[in-house]
C-alpha cells in the first residue's frame, strides 16, 4: 500500500492474512487372519504408509505508513481434524487434548487440579477438586464424582498415520521362509515466512509502523506394528517354517520446518536531504565512457564504468576515473590522450583511480547520517514468532501367544526413528526517531520441539525352536536438531526475548510449565521416555546358534539459541537508548534402554546367550544474548544494556539388561553375557 503527501498527511494501511491448514489421515493394513497357509515356498505380509507433507506459506506486506501481517500455518500428518482457533491455542498452550497422566484402576499418591485420568472406554477425564497429598484409587465410583468432568473433543485428536501387518490365529505350514514387514514414512517438510514492511519517507511528519505475528504448527504422529499372534503347534517333529522368520517393524516420523519472520519500520524526514545525497551519488558516479567504447581520445577526470566483458570479469560495475594524462592547467583546454578503454590496466592506480562513493554512503549509513530526521519521526516495529514442532512414533515387533517351530534364524526387530530438523529466525527492526520522535523495536519468539518415541522388539507367551539363531533387537535414535535465532534494532529501544524448548521423552506441558521447568529446574513434565526395549517373556526358547536380545537407544539434542538486540544512533539533543536481550532456553532428554529375559522357563543356545542394552544420549546447547545500547551526542547521553542467558540441559538415562526368573539358561558351546552400557554426554560451553 502506497499513498500519503510529502508532508506525512493521510493514512496507508496494509494489512495481510494468511491461514494454511494441511492434514493427512492414513492407514495401511495387510494381514492373513483365521485362515491355513500352506505353501512350499514363502510367506510374505508387508505393510507400507508414506504420508508426506510439503507446504512452503510465504507472505510479504508493504505499506508507505502502517504494515500488518498475520501468517498461520498448521501441518499435521496423524491427527484430526480442528479448527483454527483450537490449532493457534495448541501451539500457545502446548497439552495435547488426549493426553493424560493415570489410567483407570491406578493408585496415584495424591491427585492436583487438572490432572487427567483415561479410562478404559478411551474417555478422558480431568480433575478439578481440590489437591491432596493422600492415596486415590481411580475407579468407576471415584471417576464419577462431582470433582471429575469429562474433556470433549474440540481439539484435535491423536490419530496415528499406522502400519499394520501380521498373522494372527492362522495354520502355518511354510517351506521357505517367513516375513513379516511394516514400514510407516511420516513427515513434514514445512517454510513458512513472513514480511512486513513499512517504510515512510516523507519532507516532514512521516510515521512508520510494521508488526509482524507467524504462529506455525506441524505435527506428526506415526505407529509401525508387525506380529505373529496365535500360531498354533505344528504337527509332531515338523516346523511351522522351513526357512527363516523374520518380523520387522520400522518407523519414522519426521519434520523438517523453516519459520522465518521479518518486521521492518522506517520513516525519513529530512526536508529532502536524502533525495540530495541520491542526486549527489548518481553525480559522483556518473561515466561517459565504458570498457566497450573501443579507443577514445580523453584527458584526466574522464569517468569510466568496466563491463561484464572485461577481462576476468572482477572489475564489473566499478567506475575509474583518469588520472595519466597531462595536469590541467587553468585558462588553457585539456590536453587529450588516446587511450584503449578496452585492453588498458584499471588497477594501474598511476592512469587511473578507483570512484569509491558506495564506501561513502556505506559510512553515511552506518552512522544514520543518510536518513537525517529533522522532525518528529516515529517508527516502531512488533514481531512474534511462535513455532512447535512436535514429532511421535513408535515400532512393535512381536511374536505373542505362538508354538514356533522354524528351520532357520529367528528375527523380531523394531527401529525407531523420530526426528527434528527445526530453524526458526526472527528479525525486527526499527530505523527512524529524532529528537522529537521515536524508534522502538519489539521482538518474541518461542520455539517448542518435542520427540517421542519407542522401539518395541518382543517374544511373550511363546515356545521357539529354531535352526539358526534367535535375535531379538530394539534400536531407538531420536534427534532434535535446531537454530533459533532473534536480531532486534532500533534507533531508541530495542527489547528482544526469546524461549526455547527442546525435548525427548517428556510429555507436553503448556507454556508456562515449561518457562518454571526452565528457570527452576522443576521437573513438571510428565515422562515418556524415547527408548529401546528388548524382551523375551515367559517365553522357552531353542536355538541352533545364538540367542541375543539387545537394546540400543541414541538421542540427541543440538540446539543453537541466539538472541541480539542493539540500539545505536547519533543525536545532537539529549537522548536514551535502551536494549534488552533475553534468552531462557531448556534442553531435556529422556532415554532408556532395556534388553531383559524375564521368567523364561528355558533358554538354550548352541552358541552364545547374549543380553545386552546400550544408551549414548548426549546434548549440545549454545545460548548467546547479546544487548548493547550505543550512542554518540552532544546532549546527556543515557544508555541501559540489559543482557540475561539462561540455558538448562538435563539428560536422564535408564538402562537395564538383566535374566530374571528364568530357568535354565544354556550356552552349549558359547558364553553367557549380560552387559549394560550407559553414556550421557553435555559437553561443557
Amino acid at each position: 500500500a502506497s499513498g500519503g503527501s510529502a508532508f506525512g498527511k493521510g493514512t496507508v494501511i496494509a494489512v495481510n492474512g494468511t491461514i494454511a491448514t494441511n492434514q493427512v489421515l492414513s492407514s495401511a493394513d495387510a494381514y492373513v487372519k483365521d485362515s491355513t497357509v500352506a505353501t512350499t515356498a514363502d510367506l510374505e505380509v508387508s505393510g507400507r504408509n508414506t504420508s508426506v507433507i510439503d507446504a512452503e506459506t510465504l507472505s510479504s506486506t508493504t505499506s508507505g505508513d502502517k504494515g500488518v501481517g498475520v501468517t498461520l500455518a498448521f501441518n499435521s500428518v496423524g491427527w484430526q481434524p480442528q479448527a483454527v482457533l483450537f490449532n493457534a491455542i495448541d501451539t500457545l498452550v502446548g497439552r495435547v487434548i488426549d493426553d493424560y497422566d493415570y489410567e483407570e484402576g491406578e493408585t496415584t499418591q495424591g491427585l492436583a487440579q487438572g490432572d487427567r485420568v483415561k479410562l478404559a472406554s478411551g474417555d478422558i477425564y480431568w480433575y478439578r477438586g481440590e489437591s491432596t497429598d493422600d492415596p486415590v484409587l481411580l475407579d468407576s465410583a471415584e471417576i464419577s464424582s462431582r470433582d471429575w468432568v469429562k474433556v470433549n473433543w474440540p481439539f484435535g485428536s491423536e490419530r496415528p498415520a499406522a502400519t499394520r501387518a501380521y498373522v494372527d490365529n492362522t495354520t502355518l505350514a511354510v517351506g521357505g521362509g517367513l516375513a513379516i514387514t511394516a514400514v510407516t514414512d511420516g513427515a513434514i517438510n514445512a517454510t513458512v515466512s513472513n514480511e512486513a514492511t513499512s517504510a515512510a519517507v516523507a519532507l516532514t511528519d512521516a510515521q512508520a509502523l510494521a508488526v509482524g505475528l507467524v504462529v506455525a504448527k506441524n505435527q506428526v504422529s506415526a505407529r509401525t506394528l508387525a506380529t505373529l499372534d496365535g500360531l498354533p503347534a505344528p504337527a509332531a517333529s515338523a516346523d511351522n517354517v522351513g526357512g527363516a522368520v523374520t518380523i520387522s517393524a520400522e518407523d519414522a516420523a519426521q519434520i523438517d520446518a523453516d519459520s522465518t519472520l521479518v518486521a521492518s519500520a522506517s520513516a525519513v524526514n529530512d526536508y529532502g536531504i536524502s533525495v540530495g545525497l541520491r542526486l549527489l551519488e548518481m553525480l559522483l558516479t556518473d561515466y561517459q565512457f565504458s570498457s566497450e567504447s573501443g579507443t577514445q581520445q580523453i584527458a584526466n577526470g574522464a569517468a569510466v564504468r568496466v563491463a561484464s566483458t572485461f577481462g576476468d570479469g572482477s572489475l564489473e560495475g566499478k567506475v575509474y576515473q583518469y588520472v595519466g594524462g597531462t595536469p590541467f592547467v587553468p585558462g588553457e583546454p585539456p590536453v587529450l590522450q588516446t587511450v584503449d578503454l578496452g585492453s588498458t590496466d584499471y588497477t594501474d592506480i598511476g592512469l587511473w583511480i578507483e570512484i569509491e562513493v558506495d564506501k561513502l554512503f556505506d559510512v553515511l549509513e552506518t552512522l544514520g547520517l543518510d536518513r537525517l530526521n529533522l522532525s518528529n519521526s516515529p517508527a516502531n516495529a512488533f514481531g512474534g514468532l511462535i513455532v512447535r514442532n512436535d514429532a511421535r512414533g513408535g515400532a512393535e515387533a512381536s511374536i505373542v501367544d505362538s508354538t514356533l517351530r522354524a528351520g532357520g534364524a529367528v528375527t523380531v526387530s523394531a527401529i525407531e526413528t523420530a526426528t527434528i530438523r527445526a530453524t526458526d529466525l526472527s528479525t525486527v527492526l526499527s530505523s527512524g526517531g529524532s529528537a522529537m520522535g521515536e524508534s522502538i523495536a519489539v521482538n518474541g519468539l518461542i520455539a517448542h520441539n518435542l520427540v517421542l518415541g519407542e522401539a518395541y522388539a518382543h517374544i511373550s507367551d511363546t515356545d521357539v525352536v529354531s535352526g539358526g539363531d534367535v535375535v531379538v533387537d530394539a534400536q531407538n535414535t531420536a534427534t532434535i536438531e535446531a537454530e533459533i535465532k532473534s536480531d532486534t534494532t532500533s534507533r531508541g529501544v530495542s527489547i528482544g526475548v526469546t524461549l526455547a524448548f527442546n525435548t525427548i521423552g517428556y510429555q507436553s506441558q503448556n507454556l508456562f510449565f515449561d518457562l518454571v521447568d526452565a528457570l527452576f529446574g522443576a521437573g513438571l513434565a510428565n515422562d515418556d521416555a524415547a527408548g529401546a526395549r528388548a524382551i523375551v517373556e515367559r517365553s522357552g526358547v531353542d536355538a541352533a546358534g545364538d540367542v541375543r536380545v539387545t537394546a540400543t537407544s541414541t538421542a540427541a539434542i543440538d540446539a543453537h539459541i541466539d538472541s541480539s538486540a542493539v540500539s545505536m544512533t547519533l543525536a545532537t539533543n539529549d537522548t536514551t537508548q535502551v536494549a534488552v536481550g533475553a534468552v531462557i532456553a531448556l534442553n531435556k532428554l529422556n532415554a532408556r534402554a532395556q534388553a531383559e529375559i524375564v521368567g523364561a522357563p528355558r533358554i538354550a543356545a548352541d552358541g552364545d546367550v547374549v543380553v545386552e542394552a546400550s544408551d549414548a544420549s548426549s546434548i549440545v546447547g549454545h545460548t548467546q544474548s547479546l544487548a548493547m545500547a550505543l550512542t554518540a551526542s552532544t546532549g546527556n547521553a543515557r544508555t541501559v544494556s540489559v543482557g540475561l542467558s539462561i540455558g538448562r540441559n538435563e539428560v536422564r538415562n535408564d538402562v537395564r539388561a538383566i535374566i530374571d526368573g528364568s530357568g535354565d539358561v544354556t550356552a552349549t558351546s558359547g558364553s553367557v553375557r549380560v552387559g549394560s552400557r550407559d553414556v550421557g554426554v553435555v559437553p561443557a560451553p
